[in-house]
């Protein structure tokens, strides 16, 4: 009697442990996906705000806007010309088509502002 309680008692804690490690794995990808989405549309939004803010101003200015924007954005941001990092030759065709890159030594998210010679940098993050 003893073996078989023993035996059941084993393998309820075996099961148990095996579920909670297959539920933490499936919720652990969902936050990270979830994390993933939500920084994407902060980006997203933040270029539509800083383009649209931008577009009207003469590119001296942009410094300035920048700047005072700053306090309105939920990230960091500065304007930045567009050699100002060295990238590999896969990452500045990416820059030049308009995508977001991210600079993983230095916690930096770099996005060409639209028919410029200029990028937003948003950034330090520490992940």
């Amino acid at each position: 009697m003893r073996q078989v309680f023993l035996r059941f008692y084993l393998t309820v804690v075996v099961c148990f442990l095996a579920t909670s490690l297959l539920i933490g794995g499936i919720y652990k990808q969902l936050i990270e996906r979830t994390n993933q989405r939500y920084l994407t549309d902060i980006f997203k939004s933040t270029v539509s705000i800083i383009e649209e803010e931008l577009g009207d101003l003469p590119p001296s200015l942009w410094h300035d806007e920048a700047s005072r924007l700053r306090g309105k954005l939920p990230v960091p941001v500065q304007i930045e010309k567009l050699g100002e990092y060295s990238l590999s030759a896969e990452n500045q065709k990416s820059l030049e088509k308009g995508d977001i890159i991210l600079l993983l030594d230095k916690g930096l998210y770099i996005h060409r502002i639209h028919k410029t010679d200029q990028m937003v940098c948003w950034g330090r993050f520490h992940f």
